[in-house]
């Protein structure tokens, strides 16, 4: 019996997660038998409950006691009764009903006993989390339909009186902590079928909740995040994340519309910072929502099989709920593995911010500060280094042509900057690390030189000069002596009166960097010298690329 029981249970869940329909209403009952006397029907409810999971009792307005499942909509109901059927757990006659006229229920009796005895809670005794709790369990079984702000107003009570009655309860619009209980465990129970699950998408800089059931990362197609289906419900997701403003925003919208993607009926909602789409020709349905935050464009484009309507469309009331923001950086344009089928050529062509001017620059401190030119950073709509890490500039000296970045996110830099005291004497090697082509090779390069010392030319004590064939994008990059130790900043030509030789530039000396960035410097003494490959890897990760972003 109790493997038996357990075949039904589970056709049922599966039953249950495969649902069509969502414009019916959920009506109809698996009418399994009725009874003339109370006694009867509780003596058989008590049987049939054995092998029948969420069997009701029902008094009906013309005096007679129904035993009955449900509610489901028509399609669910019939799949229901057929498989209990074939399980042998009710009986032939059994039927699909949609027209029960209810005056109240007698079974499960534990329930009515419970729902006479144990009084409703008011709102206020459960903490705020409880009642997001609730409200989510009942938006996901389209009970509420408000915001999830814990509020428990009338939305909230109407849909509490709802859920009470589909269950069986007397429906006062208070939840007593055993329908509480309920509650979320079959919320609980529903979400973990599709394997509901918040996900932080680092690249995209997007925490969203997905079904891990149906879906499975599939690779970056800058500028989305493809997930593919792996389930029956045909569901394909994308997590769309660029630089953006109102014109690109506009003009997402405009090619999602015009596009494929969107066949069929649809409808769309415009505010001035957000958007959502929403289409289905009956075979397919779609979905998608973006919005600005800032200077950037996030959002999320999502289609599955109709046929699944029902569930997807409580999945995708969870995704909409817990769509957000998760850090303030964006999907790396670069950033490309050819695992997406959407069409990349429509989003490639949006109007996004363009990079106006790139430098090179390094880490400072531990906690992801960086020094750069101060006339790369002058004047943008955005700042991002490396991988796509927003920026702020938090100090900047024009002439000295330096300029300090601060993460906006927390960073944990893998090497940053070191110093001494020791003086360097003429001709001494050292090091220019930069990105000498503006990025287009994705790694910093390492350029070979020689110490030369003060700054004869201008007489500025926080200069000095170096000889090395460095090219102009390797301004802002640190200069390192054979031990590793960071010398100083690259600077951009000075505008002087004499013409210097080809290959002598001057830098930044190491203590001023440190002073405008107000950060103590690790310093070293007697530091091993180091190979040239070693230095180059120490430098290569110290080292960073530093995008401005402009509309012009």
């Amino acid at each position: 019996m109790q493997s038996k029981l357990a075949v039904i249970i589970t056709g049922l869940f599966l039953i249950f997660s495969v649902q069509l329909g969502s414009a019916q209403e959920r009506n109809y009952w698996v009418q399994l038998e009725t009874h003339d006397t109370l006694d009867s029907a509780l003596e058989r409810a008590k049987e049939v409950s054995a092998v029948v999971r969420d069997l009701r009792g029902i008094r009906t307005e013309d005096g007679k006691f129904v035993l009955a499942v449900g509610r489901f909509e028509f399609s669910e109901a019939r799949r229901t009764r057929i498989a209990l059927a074939n399980a042998g757990s009710i009986p032939a006659t059994s039927r699909v009903n949609g027209d029960i006229n209810i005056e109240g229920y007698f079974w499960p009796s534990g329930r009515s006993s419970a729902d006479n005895v144990q009084a409703p809670v008011s709102a206020a005794a459960f903490d705020e989390g409880e009642k997001l709790a609730f409200q989510t369990a009942l938006s996901w079984f389209n009970e509420y339909t408000g915001e999830i702000d814990g509020i428990f107003g009338s939305g909230t009570r109407s849909a509490i009186a709802s859920f009470q009655e589909s269950q069986g309860f007397t429906p006062t619009g208070q939840l007593t902590r055993a329908q509480s209980a309920l509650l979320l465990n079959l919320y609980n129970a529903e979400t973990a079928k599709v394997r509901l699950e918040a996900i932080e998408d680092e690249a995209t800089g997007i925490s969203i909740e997905i079904p891990r059931a149906l879906v499975r990362f599939a690779g970056y197609n800058s500028p989305v995040a493809h997930y593919e289906p792996v389930s029956e419900h045909g569901m394909t997701l994308y997590l769309l994340s660029m630089e953006g403003n109102e014109s690109s925003l506009e003009a997402t919208r405009n090619l999602l519309l015009s596009s494929e993607f969107f066949p069929g009926e649809r409808q769309q909602r415009t505010e001035r910072r957000q958007f959502r789409i929403d289409g289905t020709d009956g075979v397919t349905t779609s979905h998608a929502y973006a919005e600005l935050y800032g200077n950037r464009l996030k959002g999320f484009v999502v289609n599955w099989n109709h046929e699944h309507d029902d569930v997807m469309q409580r999945i995708l009331k969870a995704m909409q709920t817990s769509f957000r923001e998760s850090h303030e950086g964006t999907l790396d344009p670069e950033l490309t593995q050819e695992a997406s089928e959407f069409t990349v050529e429509l989003l490639a062509s949006l109007p996004r911010p363009k990079v106006r001017r790139s430098a090179s620059g390094f880490y400072v401190d531990e906690t992801g500060r960086v020094a750069t030119t101060a006339s790369a950073v002058a004047q943008c709509d955005a700042i991002q280094v490396g991988s796509g890490e927003p920026m702020t500039v938090v100090a900047s000296d024009p002439d000295l042509e330096v300029a300090i970045l601060e993460p906006k996110n927390a960073l944990r830099p893998i090497s940053h900057a070191g110093t001494d005291n020791i003086g360097r004497s003429k001709g001494s090697r050292i090091t220019v690390s930069g990105y000498s082509y503006g990025g287009e090779l994705g790694f910093p390069t390492a350029t070979r030189g020689a110490w030369i010392g003060s700054d004869v030319v201008t007489g500025n004590p926080d200069l000095r000069l170096i000889e090395a064939p460095v090219l102009p994008g390797d301004a802002g990059g640190p200069v390192l002596d054979d031990s590793g130790i960071v010398l100083g900043m690259l600077r951009p030509p000075l505008a002087v009166d004499r013409t210097l030789p080809g290959e002598v530039h001057h830098m930044v000396a190491a203590p001023a960097v440190w002073r405008l960035a107000a950060v103590e410097p690790i310093t070293s003494s007697g530091t091993p010298e180091l190979d040239a490959v070693d230095i180059a890897r120490h430098a290569r990760e110290m080292t960073v690329l530093v995008k401005c972003f402009g509309s012009t």
